[in-house]
């Protein structure tokens, strides 16, 4: 989870300063990174070439890590709150 959040801080702030395309060496960059994780993971993500498109794929990998991490429990569901 701590490689996910330290690559979607970087996206974030791209986000935050406007920029739309995704710079092949932060692609580059986010790949090595996620080189570690298992295979079924690392092919969730699936980039654009955009910021957004690789936020939203990270997205997805961090979705899977929770699932993973308490499949019983359902993400999803409206009722779900953990605050």
């Amino acid at each position: 989870m701590r490689l996910t959040d330290v690559v979607l801080w970087g996206l974030e702030e791209m986000n935050r300063e406007g920029l739309v395309a995704l710079p092949p060496p932060r692609e580059e960059d986010i790949r090595r990174r996620l080189a570690v994780m298992p295979g079924q993971i690392q092919r969730l993500y699936c980039p654009d070439g955009t910021v957004q498109g690789a936020l939203d794929s990270l997205f997805e990998i961090q979705g899977a890590l929770f699932k993973a991490r308490n499949p019983d429990l359902d993400y999803d569901d409206p009722e779900f709150d953990q605050d």
